[in-house]
């Protein structure tokens, strides 16, 4: 089992943070099981004031280079979800590569 950080900012606008907030209430099933399909054994999202933090509990066989976005085309109703979040509601934070929405985070504690 592996685990990964992830941090990402939500836009400034506490209507949209609230639509986020609901939208992670109600994930849509098929996020949950493309997730399980490629791995992810447990996935947690943080807030503070904008700041995202989202912790990945993954299989051994995990690889986050290819496994972050739904492959294009094989999961429609996955590409749609993540095309919503990225678009409406998520910015990346300064640290960010270009093009890049959710930064990994360095894992510099595990005790």
């Amino acid at each position: 089992m592996k685990q990964f950080g992830y941090t990402a900012l939500l836009r400034d606008d506490p209507k949209l943070i609230a639509e986020y907030r609901e939208h992670h209430r109600h994930v849509w099933p098929e996020v949950l099981e493309f997730n399980a399909r490629r791995g992810v054994l447990g996935c947690k999202i943080f807030l503070l004031g904008r700041r995202l933090f989202m912790y990945l509990t993954v299989n051994d066989d995990f690889d986050p280079s290819n496994n972050l976005g739904p492959p294009p085309g094989q999961a429609p109703q996955v590409e749609k979800w993540d095309r919503l979040m990225r678009e409406k509601y998520l910015e990346p934070v300064p640290e960010s590569a270009s093009g890049e929405t959710w930064t990994s985070m360095e894992l510099i504690c595990d005790s």
